[in-house]
């Protein structure tokens, strides 16, 4: 399996730096503000980035692999779950599918905050403190990035918020 992690995570690398290649053939600043080409440069780097790490800890992890634990870990199908691992990805896919539905209606910050709340909470299990603080701190980081920063016009809740 680590074989595999590690020609999943040079796939990466190699469509991180295709998209820088060709994220550089757009422009990357417009008149109004950030241009076509600069969402995919970030983009690009930030998967080979992202994929060094996957290649190093790839490699880590099949030094410290034993044989008899390599044999071990195929023994274990690839849909089968741990027991109670369903219902964190359940949870994520019903609070994902309620965000896009509710997003128009509710607001960014809104959608964005509960959306957190729930992940943190009964997804990432988090304590209750740093999940109030994430689920209050990400829309407020996210809406002075898109709205303040980039001037990208976020759904806003009918009282305006």
């Amino acid at each position: 399996m680590r074989v595999a992690e590690t020609i999943g995570a040079l796939c990466v690398t190699l469509l991180g730096i295709t998209t820088i290649a060709l994220a550089r053939q757009l422009p990357y600043e417009a008149e109004y503000g950030p241009g076509p080409g600069f969402l995919p440069l970030w983009l690009g780097v930030t998967l080979v980035v992202l994929s060094v790490f996957l290649v190093r800890n790839a490699l880590q992890e099949r030094a410290s692999v034993a044989p008899a634990d390599a044999e071990a870990d195929h023994s274990q199908g690839f849909w089968q779950f741990a027991p109670g691992a369903f219902a964190p990805w359940l949870i994520f896919f019903v609070s994902t599918l309620a965000v896009s539905l509710l997003l128009e209606r509710l607001g960014f910050a809104l959608s964005i905050g509960l959306f957190m709340l729930v992940t943190m909470r009964w997804v990432a299990r988090q304590s209750w403190l740093p999940t109030i603080i994430l689920a209050l701190a990400t829309p407020i980081l996210l809406y002075l990035a898109f709205v303040r920063i980039l001037m990208v016009p976020l759904p806003l809740a009918p009282p305006g918020f």
